[in-house]
């Protein structure tokens, strides 16, 4: 976890040195215009390891993606319950999402029938972590 936004850049570059080691490339970026996304250290980092920068039109959710719908129907259908229910502390929602994202990267995507893990690391993921 980032404990600063500015960690930004650094944590990107282990992203994409992590995507190039089991096989995929980074194309492009779509982000929000924070400035802290659009100016300075981040920007650097992607004009120097060659990756464009798709800023999103501002106030327009539609424009996120299928990451960003994920999130929400997470947090809303999911975390939100989960957290309210058992008076579990705002704190903890990052173990909860991490444990989320492990157990639906490791079932099959309802488009492709295919599992995200598996193709992304060409095994599944261990759940022994969890």
């Amino acid at each position: 976890a980032l404990k600063k936004k500015s960690d930004i850049s650094a944590a990107f570059k282990i992203y994409v040195a992590d995507a190039k080691s089991h096989g995929h490339t980074v194309k492009a970026v779509r982000c929000d215009n924070e400035k802290v996304l659009k100016f300075g250290k981040f920007m650097e980092t992607l004009q120097g390891l060659g990756i464009r920068s798709e800023p999103t039109p501002p106030y327009d959710p539609r424009a996120g993606g299928v990451h960003e719908r994920f999130v929400g129907d997470v947090w809303e259908h999911t975390m939100k319950t989960m957290l309210n229910a058992k008076h579990v502390p705002d704190k903890c929602w990052p173990c909860v999402m991490k444990t989320i994202a492990l157990i639906r990267n490791n079932l099959k995507h309802s488009s492709t029938q295919r599992i995200p893990a598996i193709d992304w690391r060409g095994r599944p993921q261990r759940l022994s972590n969890m």
